[in-house]
């Protein structure tokens, strides 16, 4: 029952959404991500996380959206990141106890806030474009109401390839 919404979401957000956000940020620079190169390192990642008794991960087009917005100019800030977190871990675990702090609910309200609405912002050329907002609208509606990702991609395939078609919406 999860792996298919699961299949949606990761498609979605964590390959063609980020690989999007990146060309929407960096233009051309943004040239290296490719939905292969997106796919092979969150595959490879999952294997060694698996290998190590960690939590599987993806991408994110939301965490590329929060990292940019707080600052970051490129890939290697997730090697600072990472490694600044590795040592806390490391740091932790030497002295028994947990360093990292734990963020207060209001200060995280207030990033994921902040990161939805920078993310939301990108939205803004297709929501200008009436079939597209139409579509944007639908997808929303048959997630909301069945509260299953997959559900939404397969809505928003089946009128985009009607709109692209030229079966829905056709103007006089």
């Amino acid at each position: 029952s999860l792996l298919l919404p699961q299949l949606a979401l990761t498609l979605t957000n964590s390959v063609i959404g980020t690989k999007d956000t990146a060309r929407r940020y960096f233009g051309d620079q943004a040239g290296r991500v490719t939905l292969r190169r997106l796919l092979i390192s969150i595959g490879a990642g999952n294997i060694v996380s698996a290998a190590l008794g960690g939590l599987p991960f993806c991408h994110g087009s939301g965490g590329l959206t929060a990292h940019v917005k707080a600052g970051a100019k490129t890939y290697r800030m997730n090697f600072y990141i990472g490694f600044l977190l590795v040592m806390l871990a490391g740091v932790s675990v030497v002295l028994g106890t947990d360093i990292i702090p734990h963020y207060p609910v209001l200060l995280m309200s207030v990033l994921v806030s902040m990161t939805g609405w920078y993310h939301m912002r990108l939205a803004d050329e297709s929501w200008a474009s009436r079939d597209l907002r139409l579509i944007i609208l639908a997808i929303g509606g048959v997630v909301l109401l069945s509260q299953n990702m997959l559900y939404g991609l397969m809505t928003g395939v089946v009128l985009e390839v009607l709109r692209h078609k030229k079966w829905l919406w056709v103007r006089a």
